[in-house]
């Protein structure tokens, strides 16, 4: 059974994404505010961070600005899909399943993290171009919930558990057993106006019950609806010495790392439909993680890893079969 916090450097503590950056470009630094503001320096694209966690609550991921190559956007912590709205209220329900990678050790002796999420809110609405570089408006309301894996320095324990978060409040645990090969199952939806409930279910293979976590979120909880997320991340890290992404550990030891499945939209099958990929980069550039194209229902991809990929530009990665997303 495996629950609570990943194995991290004293003193450090990990962060869901949240709202991404802003990123200027030209400079090479993020100057980001999210949910809880300005952020100042730029977060190194990987590595941990040591020194006293800063008591923050939910901080703003490190998204860099609708950097684009076709029709991919590109970040430094995010991988997946995402759909966006000018109409607040747009994305009301959003759900998928996926099964937990297995966690492995990238680099020895480098602590490393990994969260597999969906979510309402948080993204890029809007790109913006200024003078000195192109960055987005972002919907800085959020709540998301999914899964995490995560390798000790040590590379001798790996930790695995679901969770929820809704900005502005820290990441909640959920205490359902979860490990390597078991079914997550998210759903999100708004009933009422403001009102949400969030519901996240874990099948493991060895067993034929399902064990269920249901939680309502207060009514007055201001969710724009303005973006829709299916994600694979590289948590953020922060410290009194400054904040850092999360180095990402080696995700199924190959491709895929993860395959989102049986994706819904406002009850629609078609969740992916019109929907824009995301790269995940290193500070460098380098493309580590990203999206195959949808499979051919529109309802489920891939998420494929190259940690060692030399390209800023392609990584390959197929599409499932119709058949394989279990819809």
């Amino acid at each position: 059974m495996h629950t609570g916090r990943r194995s991290l450097p004293q003193g450090v503590r990990a962060l869901r994404a949240g709202a991404r950056q802003i990123a200027v470009a030209a400079a090479g630094s993020a100057l980001a505010f999210g949910a809880m503001g300005f952020l100042g320096a730029a977060a190194p694209a990987s590595g941990t961070v040591n020194g006293p966690a800063q008591v923050v609550g939910a901080v703003s991921g490190a998204h860099l600005a609708q950097t684009s190559f076709g029709t991919a956007e590109q970040s430094n912590n995010w991988s997946g899909y995402q759909l966006a709205s000018l109409v607040p209220g747009t994305y009301h329900q959003i759900s998928a399943s996926w099964v937990v990678p297995t966690a492995s050790q990238a680099v020895p002796g480098q602590s490393e993290a990994s969260a597999t999420w969906i979510g309402i809110g948080g993204g890029c609405v809007q790109s913006v171009d200024l003078i000195v570089a192109s960055t987005c408006v972002v919907d800085q309301t959020l709540i998301q919930a999914g899964s995490e894996q995560d390798v000790s320095a040590s590379g001798k324990t790996v930790t695995y558990g679901v969770w929820y978060e809704i900005l502005p409040e820290p990441e909640t645990p959920v205490s359902l057993p979860v490990t390597a090969g078991d079914t997550v199952s998210v759903d999100i939806a708004e009933g009422l106006p403001a009102s949400w409930t969030i519901t996240i279910s874990v099948t493991s293979p060895s067993s034929t019950t399902t064990l269920t976590h249901t939680a309502t979120i207060p009514t007055n909880y201001p969710g724009l609806g303005l973006t829709a997320e299916w994600i694979e991340e590289s948590p953020l890290l922060i410290g009194t010495g400054g904040t850092g992404i999360s180095s990402l550990p080696e995700l199924n030891s190959g491709n895929p790392a993860v395959t989102f499945s049986q994706a819904r939209l406002n009850g629609a099958k078609d969740a992916l439909s019109g929907a824009t990929p995301i790269q995940l980069i290193s500070g460098g550039g380098r493309v580590l993680l990203s999206p195959s194209a949808p499979d051919p229902d529109a309802d489920a991809f891939a998420v494929c890893e190259n940690l060692k990929n030399t390209s800023h530009t392609t990584l390959s990665c197929s599409a499932p079969s119709a058949s394989a997303d279990g819809a």
